[in-house]
């Protein structure tokens, strides 16, 4: 499977609120790495544009983004739940921008956060 189930769980204009669950089945979790089990970054950004177009109907695919700023605290395991915030997003004529962060629903542990602008 390429995608978990993604849970709306809040919205408002400028920002989203996902739950999913990092089931094993993903393939993300094949082959990186072998004897520990990591969701990769790629997938997390992939994650991140496949939940901006389904609940905030903002399509990335034909835009080209810069990653402007990308922090790993801890590793994405096979099993966590983990929330998906998205936020702070301006979409203007000369582009737009986009902050996130993918937490450990659970205990609130921080996984990684960024920005993207396009």
């Amino acid at each position: 499977m390429k995608y978990p189930v993604f849970e709306l769980t809040a919205r408002s204009e400028s920002s989203a609120e996902i739950e999913f669950h990092a089931e094993p089945e993903l393939i993300w979790f094949d082959g990186h790495f072998q004897n520990e089990k990591i969701l990769p970054g790629v997938a997390v950004i992939g994650f991140l544009l496949h939940c901006m177009k389904e609940f905030l109907n903002m399509d990335l695919e034909n835009h080209p983004y810069t990653i402007q700023q990308i922090k790993f605290n801890a590793a994405i395991r096979p099993d966590m739940h983990l929330k998906l915030e998205i936020k702070g997003i301006t979409n203007e004529e000369e582009g737009g921008r986009v902050n996130f962060s993918l937490t450990e629903k659970h205990e609130g542990k921080l996984c990684c956060s960024g920005r993207l602008k396009w």
